[in-house]
């Protein structure tokens, strides 16, 4: 019986891994229709959250078989996949004061006594 209920969470683990996986590969890739679109924009809002999925996946006894392994190497792969927006996130974040500046100028470049609603 205990076999058989170790047997289960490693199927489990396989489970939420692929599926984690294809999640990571919907934040990644083009969307093909609307549907999709509607998905990644949940799924890389929300792909932060992966990492605590990823973690709980870890709970002892993982590496006693091939399929727990699997469902663990799955569940990584698209926990890396699932942060790359926000990868992506910090160098837009970094790039962006320039792009403020050079478009709208420097915010001290306004006269002191003029009124800024004119």
């Amino acid at each position: 019986m205990v076999f058989h209920g170790r047997r289960m969470l490693d199927l489990g683990r396989l489970v939420v891994g692929a599926f984690m996986l294809l999640l990571g590969f919907v934040a990644v890739l083009p969307a093909a229709n609307d549907r999709v679109w509607q998905v990644s924009v949940v799924v890389t809002e929300g792909g932060h959250w992966a990492m605590l999925v990823w973690a709980l996946l870890l709970v002892p006894r993982w590496r006693r078989s091939r399929v727990g392994i699997s469902g663990v190497v799955a569940a990584g792969l698209g926990t890396v996949l699932l942060l790359t927006p926000v990868l992506r996130a910090v160098s837009v974040a970094q790039a962006l004061p320039a792009a403020i500046e050079e478009h709208f100028g420097s915010l001290g470049a306004r006269a002191s006594g003029a009124d800024p609603r004119s």
